[in-house]
């Protein structure tokens, strides 16, 4: 469950931001949740129906905003910078795949399959840029993927402190088990 945990938050960031990326090309707007669920940034109203939030809607509502833009603040200059492709893309999520919070209790063959993996993935990403871009300088490239790495942590960190911060303001999902074993 630590590890489901873990992950959830970065695969779901990772998915939502490419997503709305390939289909929009900049965050302005709207954000692609799933393939079937588009947020639109300029209408807070729409994210929490009239019944949900109680009586501090509106606080919530601007806190999940002002969290929304801070987010965007973070990774939007980086993946405008990097425009990664789909392959990259991959690359990303196995880099991230392979991060291990160190709160996390896990063996020391995980955290070695782990490295082995991080390694192949680093490997694979240079051989593309030479073979498949053409590219004989590909740290840049690179540097670029790694800005965006270290962007999709940062705001991972952001996502469990903002979570928190809505349970216990706003007493959000007291009743959701399944959420607070997840996120709590």
């Amino acid at each position: 469950m630590d590890l489901y945990r873990f992950y959830i938050p970065i695969f779901t960031m990772i998915d939502s931001y490419t997503r709305t990326w390939k289909v929009w090309g900049t965050f302005d707007v709207f954000t692609m949740c799933s393939v079937s669920v588009v947020m639109d940034f300029t209408d807070p109203e729409t994210w929490l129906n009239e019944k949900e939030g109680g009586c501090n809607r509106n606080v919530l509502l601007d806190s999940m905003s002002v969290y929304v833009r801070d987010q965007m603040a973070v990774l939007v200059p980086s993946l405008k910078k990097a425009k990664m492709t789909d392959r990259e893309v991959y690359g990303l999520l196995a880099l991230m795949f392979c991060e291990m919070d160190m709160k996390t209790d896990v063996s020391e063959l995980l955290l070695s399959q782990l490295d082995s993996i991080r390694s192949e993935v680093l490997q694979n990403l240079q051989q593309y840029y030479r073979e498949e871009m053409g590219l004989s300088d590909f740290s840049n490239r690179l540097g670029n993927l790694m800005t965006v790495y270290y962007a999709y942590k940062e705001c991972t960190s952001h996502f469990y402190s903002f979570f928190r911060m809505q349970v216990t303001l706003f007493d959000l999902w007291s009743a959701e088990a399944q959420l607070n074993a997840l996120f709590l």
